[in-house]
């Protein structure tokens, strides 16, 4: 799997360049069923020449948008290190490929601008989750989504205090230590007391969470927290990340192996996601009859361009083309994609993502209205 960031989408909906080709398609991980990939990728390739003729692109600039993707349909390597979907993207100057642990329509998309809907549960909130685990020795932070857990590296993790166990006879006092590298103290408790123990892990947590703060930033991802009974509150007092959810994982987390400790983890998140995408339904059907909602298109399209969609549901697999008149700046819908079109669920998608809304992209069945896409406004 290729992590996809938000500074990933950043770049990728900036680009604006006359053809950007966007190709989709389901593949396999291993087995003879990797075989039909590159068969599928041929049958992409020749779908988006056509669409790229249809656009007026000459054969020169056709050749040079399509090389780089020919080349990868022969590289046996390529195909035997596959996930659940694949993600292509070109331009003349651009050529990125994001292999994604998620099931992805078969497409092939030519327009001025990338197409990156469906790339979306990659990113964004509603499938990504942070676990933390807490010990007195470490704390380590994991990034996860649906289907994988992958240890991630916290610049300026601060070292963790070692409280060892009372010696005996000996009279409580606190000695610091450091060797090699700058460390954190290492703090020996003879006879110390509980509270004495609360305050320097206390103080450790506090440092923690500095660390991770500034390397998970704004983000607005969940977190599960994973620690000893007797830990969880004391990391809780320090902690300044609102996203940390109220549920836990209790147990020694240094114990437990990645693969059930990721079980633990996704049962707690996925049913926050579902109470979050429920919630998020239900605010749509109460607002629906008033300014603060809508399914007509154009007016999202509108609202999302000036930053105003709180919460966007939008269908997968589906297309709605359209275009901003350059003279009246009205969105206009047509039925059949020229080559100053887009589909309008994408540009409402990439909008509302940048401008920090909350996007669901989910089956056409589950958008609220049953319609194409939902929007609850912020104002």
């Amino acid at each position: 799997m290729d992590p996809i960031s938000r500074s990933d989408f950043r770049q990728l909906i900036d680009v604006e360049q006359e053809p950007c080709l966007s190709i989709y398609f389901p593949t396999h991980r291993a087995g003879v069923d990797t075989l039909q990939d590159p068969i599928r990728l041929k049958n992409l390739i020749r779908e988006a020449e056509l669409r790229l003729q249809e656009r007026g692109a000459q054969a020169p600039l056709i050749r040079e948008v399509i090389g780089p993707l020919r080349e990868l349909v022969d590289q046996y390597d390529f195909w035997q290190h596959q996930a659940d979907g694949l993600a292509l993207f070109r331009t003349r100057d651009v050529f990125r490929r994001y292999r994604v642990s998620f099931q992805v329509p078969e497409l092939a998309i030519v327009a001025r601008r990338f197409h990156l809907k469906p790339l979306l549960p990659a990113a964004e909130a509603n499938q990504r989750f942070y676990v933390l685990t807490a010990t007195q020795e470490a704390v380590k932070v994991f990034e996860a989504n649906h289907r994988s857990i992958t240890e991630m590296e916290i610049p300026d993790m601060p070292d963790s205090p070692i409280i060892a166990p009372a010696t005996r006879g000996a009279e409580r006092q606190l000695q610091s230590h450091t060797a090699g590298r700058r460390r954190a103290a290492i703090v020996h408790g003879h006879g110390a007391g509980e509270e004495d123990r609360k305050q320097i892990l206390l103080s450790y947590f506090r440092r923690v969470d500095e660390a991770v703060r500034r390397r998970l930033r704004d983000e607005h991802v969940p977190v599960v927290l994973a620690a000893a009974d007797y830990l969880c509150p004391i990391y809780r007092q320090a902690n300044s990340n609102a996203n940390l959810l109220t549920d836990e994982i209790h147990g020694n987390p240094g114990t437990i192996p990645n693969e059930e400790l990721y079980r633990l983890a996704w049962g707690i998140a996925s049913a926050h996601f579902q109470e979050d995408r429920t919630k998020a339904a239900d605010e749509y059907h109460q607002l629906w009859h008033t300014q603060r909602a809508s399914k007509d298109l154009p007016e999202i399209v509108a609202a999302a361009r000036q930053g105003r969609v709180k919460v966007l549901f939008v269908a997968v697999g589906v297309q709605e083309w359209g275009h901003v008149d350059p003279a009246s700046a009205e969105i206009v819908q047509v039925e059949q994609c020229t080559a100053q079109d887009q589909d309008l669920l994408n540009v409402a998608a990439m909008e509302t993502f940048v401008a920090g809304g909350t996007v669901y992209a989910v089956p056409r069945d589950e958008v609220p209205g049953r319609g194409s896409v939902a929007a609850i406004f912020r104002y």
